[in-house]
């Protein structure tokens, strides 16, 4: 079986050759699973709540996730503002308890009356050899009063 060496041969060239394309740019480069972003919701105030005060210092969220590993903003039309960045909140959080994973984003910029604001996350996940990506989620909406 002296005659299949040659195609075993040409095989291997064939797989080295692709191989070494592998690297080049035209194609997708192989990526890892991606971070996935840490999954946050509005604890306070809740979504969709109406009469909230213009006063309001901060948003209340849970879930997953660590200090500053996400930004936030307030939306409402085409304004936005960041949210100050993820810490753990207030003892005067005015959640009925205090939940594992509670999280407290603080308002920058003052809220006017009569307005429907949107939550909204932003995560940019990166690192890799893949084209960075920006996913954007809103949280949920509150009206002022």
């Amino acid at each position: 079986m002296t005659h299949g060496t040659p195609k075993l041969a040409a095989l291997v060239l064939v797989v080295a050759a692709a191989a070494a394309g592998c690297g080049a740019s035209n194609n997708l480069p192989i990526c890892p699973v991606p971070i996935q972003p840490i999954g946050l919701s509005m604890l306070y105030p809740s979504p969709g709540a109406t009469g909230v005060p213009d006063n309001l210092s901060g948003i209340y969220l849970k879930g997953n996730g660590a200090a500053g590993s996400t930004d936030l903003s307030l939306a409402s039309g085409a304004q936005s503002s960041p949210l100050g960045a993820l810490e753990t909140p207030p003892p005067s959080s005015p959640t009925p308890s205090p939940l594992m994973g509670e999280w407290y984003a603080a308002i920058t910029a003052p809220l006017a009356a009569a307005t429907t604001y949107s939550v909204m996350q932003t995560n940019t996940i990166s690192g890799s050899d893949c084209t960075p990506r920006t996913e954007v989620e809103s949280l949920g909406s509150f009206t002022t009063q």
